[in-house]
């Protein structure tokens, strides 16, 4: 962003955080998170007797409360609930008792939600209930299932049966006839062998299959039933084929006797998640798509049109309605949750609170600490009060792609990088570089040398000078780099394997010529010349699931000290250069399976003192290189603990952690949060500068004693001042701060810093 539109956004951001008195308020030595907001909302229900009750279930982020239609979400922590819920539901008759199917099968709540328990049927696979429902007059008779499972109870969960329907087809959702109880229908997660969709109407003890006229292709996902009328019936499907006109939502007119097509002719795709007919008009209907956003009807499916005003994305998860109020509420895959109060021709965002939006990468400013950007599944964000509050970029991407990793120049702060994914398989726009030069306000597209279907993964720069730069973008079909600002693309060979699919790239900071990257395959490969030429390092050990290295990390004092993450596998060292690797997981606690240690970060004054990620265990820290771990964790919520991590510029008393699927988490360590064992201090005052000479900008970099006041001025051979680089008060260690000269002749200059007592001094050469 330019200065003048960094200041609009500083005083918005500061008027939202009056008016929300709710943000969390950094305290010293605990993580705290702001945002960015959304995340995956799968299930939406509201309280039959206080509507202003929501409960919204998410995927990987368990389940949120609001008690006000929205406004504000609670997490409802818990350790027993499964954190992946597909469907919530009361109970129809004391509706504090809820229910909750999840990945890791059906748990029951008796204080509407605020505890739970398991009463998962005996087996299933994989554990992955995907649908409920509950008898509305007889609550004892529950029905789920997922895929390649169905069950159902006649008391209340005690014991479980098959519900009569073939083994092993699955089911994707379930629908009880309000009007006739006993009339129940399910559909099958596969359409194959014509084993769609089955009714019964004597309380699940038969069944009838009426797919009858319905064709066998694609996965069922939802059925409705209208709420004034029971013969008439809807059914969704998802068809990841794409044969000529293919249907992907159907409706009966006599209970599933016969089916017409109404599939809409403004779907881009065949894939519909859910539908809903409005309670008090059963002629207009909603149906969330996979590409098109909502699509509404309000002649009963004949006819349908776009309404998503308001929405920022198009792949939308569920829909539910609040008689009471009239409000609609849509849930959708990574931008949280919305609501309309004119039957969906507006939409408002109420993701408040909601912090579960997945951050695929973080950067933050060698010029300002606060400032940092995070690539999100829902957009690019920018922070600069170090994620306090958040405010989105729009940079042009299509929104069937996604930001998947994003970088600020080293050099210059109007510089921003990222680059894209694809998120829908049937709709891949080209994916390639975005780059602005002035700082966010316009944004450049470059794909020029890429494969035509590569997606890119992460970002590492090599730095020579503030005028040679070379950019490494990692995809699933190679290591691409760039050594004109990203407006041409050449692949990196010469031992690498073609297309291998790399997730991550690193450049030692203690020399631009060495790189290492990571694949899908488990392997290391190291470069010394900046990328020319490559080798492989020795082999990780390997583990019976699919193994990959997720993270690498040098040290920043030395070229030949490696850190790598490996799924399945945990945290490895290696002293020489990847010739040899070490397991370090010690007593660090570890998932089961898989074992994810990501977000390595090392602390420059100290290299012993490591900072890791463990996944669903949280952040650990080590003094002794390893060899032991502690809890680095007060006030996180470790529900999945995969991301970056990284010091702020020049200040390691402050750390980012961008999880990729909690949003963003930041800390203040005060000297109370910081042990004697964080810093090997240097025992003077020292300075350098690199490159010098230098034509455009040259990094200071100096280490301190002791914390103190410092100034850095620069002087001419005259001894008159020219410029203060840095007056401030600054913690002992290594810090560094960029000069970029402006409207000064070329010649010879001085650099003076000061810490009162001490002073040193370094010549510097400018050249234009």
């Amino acid at each position: 962003m330019t200065r003048e539109y960094l200041s609009i956004i500083r005083i918005t951001m500061f008027l939202s955080i009056v008016a929300l008195s709710q943000v969390a308020i950094a305290n010293d030595n605990e993580w705290q998170c702001n945002g960015p907001q959304g995340g995956t909302v799968k299930t939406i229900i509201v309280h039959p007797e206080e509507s202003n009750t929501v409960l919204i279930g998410t995927i990987v982020n368990g389940i949120y409360k609001s008690l006000d239609n929205g406004t504000n979400w609670d997490h409802l922590e818990s350790s027993v609930l499964h954190n992946t819920l597909r469907e919530i539901h009361f109970h129809p008759i004391t509706p504090d008792t809820v229910y909750a199917a999840t990945a890791g099968g059906l748990f029951k709540s008796n204080n509407n939600g605020d505890d739970w328990y398991q009463i998962s049927p005996p087996s299933s696979w994989n554990c992955e209930l995907r649908s409920l429902a509950i008898h509305p007059t007889d609550p004892n008779i529950i029905i789920t299932g997922g895929p390649m499972n169905e069950w159902i109870t006649f008391d209340n969960g005690q014991s479980w049966q098959r519900p009569g329907i073939p083994s092993n087809i699955g089911i994707s959702s379930i629908a009880i006839d309000t009007h006739h109880p006993d009339t129940i229908y399910i559909v099958a997660s596969g359409f194959a062998y014509g084993l769609g969709i089955w009714k019964s109407e004597d309380r699940a003890q038969t069944w009838t299959n009426i797919q009858n006229n319905i064709d066998t292709v694609g996965y069922g996902s939802d059925i409705e039933i209208d709420p004034n009328n029971s013969d008439i019936i809807y059914l969704s499907r998802k068809v990841y084929e794409q044969p000529p006109n293919t249907e992907c939502l159907s409706k009966s007119i006599n209970g599933g006797d016969d089916w017409i097509n109404i599939t809409p002719d403004i779907l881009t795709a065949p894939e519909i998640s859910h539908i809903k007919v409005l309670p008090s008009n059963s002629n207009v209907l909603f149906i969330c798509t996979s590409y098109d956003g909502v699509l509404k009807s309000i002649d009963a499916g004949d006819t349908w049109y776009q309404i998503n005003n308001g929405l920022s994305q198009s792949k939308l998860a569920t829909i539910e309605i609040d008689t009471t109020n009239s409000i609609l509420y849509l849930g959708t895959y990574h931008d949280g949750i919305y609501k309309s109060i004119d039957e969906g021709e507006s939409w408002q965002r109420i993701s408040y609170n909601l912090n579960c939006a997945a951050i695929f990468d973080l950067a933050v400013s060698d010029f300002d600490q606060n400032i940092s950007i995070a690539a999100a599944n829902n957009g690019l964000f920018f922070s600069d009060n170090m994620g306090e509050s958040w405010e989105s970029i729009d940079i042009g991407c299509p929104p069937e792609n996604i930001i998947f990793t994003v970088s600020l120049d080293r050099y210059n702060q109007d510089y921003i990088y990222c680059a894209s994914a694809y998120e829908n398989w049937y709709i891949q726009p080209s994916r390639g570089f975005y780059r602005s030069i002035n700082g966010g306000d316009d944004w450049d597209f470059f794909n020029e040398g890429f494969a035509e279907d590569a997606n890119f993964t992460d970002m590492n720069i090599s730095y020579y000078s503030s005028d040679d730069r070379r950019i490494f973008l990692a995809s699933d079909n190679g290591l691409y780099f760039s050594d004109d600002l990203g407006e041409n693309w050449s692949i990196c060979s010469n031992g690498i394997p073609t297309n291998r699919y790399i997730l991550v790239v690193e450049v030692a900071s203690s020399n631009p010529d060495v790189v290492a990257i990571g694949d899908d395959e488990n392997d290391v490969y190291i470069s010394l010349d900046r990328g020319d030429s490559w080798h492989q390092a020795a082999d990780l050990p390997e583990h019976p699931r699919h193994e990959y290295v997720i993270d690498i990390e040098f040290d920043p004092t030395d070229k030949n000290h490696i850190f790598a993450g490996s799924c399945y596998l945990g945290l490895f060292e290696s002293i020489d250069g990847g010739e040899n690797w070490n397991e370090i997981n010690n007593d660090l606690p570890l998932e089961e399976s898989p074992a994810v240690v990501s977000g390595i970060t090392i602390n420059p004054h100290n290299p012993l003192n490591i900072f890791v990620a463990s996944n669903h265990y949280g952040i650990y820290q080590t003094h002794n290189g390893g060899q032991t771990w502690e809890s680095f964790n007060a006030g996180m919520d470790t529900t999945h603990g995969v991301g970056e991590m990284m010091f702020a510029s020049n200040d390691t008393t402050k750390l980012y952690f961008a999880s990729e699927s909690r949003s963003v988490w930041t800390i203040n360590r005060t000297p109370t949060g910081i042990t004697n064992k964080d810093n090997l201090l240097p025992s003077k005052l020292s300075v350098s500068a690199y490159p010098n000479p230098f034509n455009a900008a040259t990094r200071i970099e100096f280490t301190l004693p002791e914390a103190g006041e410092i100034t850095a001025d620069i002087y001419d051979i005259l001894g008159r001042h020219v410029a203060t680089v840095i007056d401030d008060y600054l913690f002992p260690g290594h810090h560094s701060v960029v000069w970029s000269p402006e409207g000064i002749a070329t010649g010879q200059y001085y650099l003076r810093l000061s810490n009162q007592e001490i002073t040193s001094g370094r010549k510097l050469l400018y050249l234009k």
